[in-house]
């Protein structure tokens, strides 16, 4: 899972994005942001974040996906799920509804993965979790 966030390095309090590497090879990320008319496939606003309404998911270059940004990339302890590709197959044919507080970018990396939701506070406040944390600048 990828993060990236309006503080200096992603891991402070503010806004966060989340998506998913689907492909190393391509450093594609797959994520979910409300569809406005000023989106995008090449990421999300602050201000687009803070509403509900018809989502919209794509899949974006990791340049992309934080542009000049700092981001986080939490890599999963233990296996990927067998069912991970199917889910990002199935995520990029389907319009889901965003809601902020109850499905959001992170609800919708997590379901990816499927990791348990308990886990969204861990990866926000850096508690201990089942991911390993590496923080990039962009440049790397």
């Amino acid at each position: 899972m990828v993060k990236c966030g309006s503080s200096s390095d992603g891991s402070g309090p503010g806004y966060y994005h989340a998506g998913v590497y689907c492909s190393e090879e391509e450093e594609e990320i797959i994520h979910f942001t409300v569809s406005t008319s000023q989106s995008s496939s090449s990421g999300s606003t602050a201000s687009s974040s803070f509403s509900s309404g018809p989502g919209f998911v794509s899949k974006v270059h990791v340049n992309m996906f934080c542009g000049t940004n700092k981001f986080a990339i939490y890599r999963k302890n233990g296996e990927i799920p067998t069912s991970f590709r199917a889910n990002v197959r199935n995520a990029m044919k389907k319009i889901p509804e965003y809601d902020v507080l109850d499905y959001n970018c992170i609800h919708f990396a997590m379901g990816l993965l499927d990791a348990k939701l308990q886990v969204i506070h861990s990866l926000l406040t850096s508690e201990k979790n089942d991911f390993e944390t590496y923080f990039h600048d962009h440049d790397t």
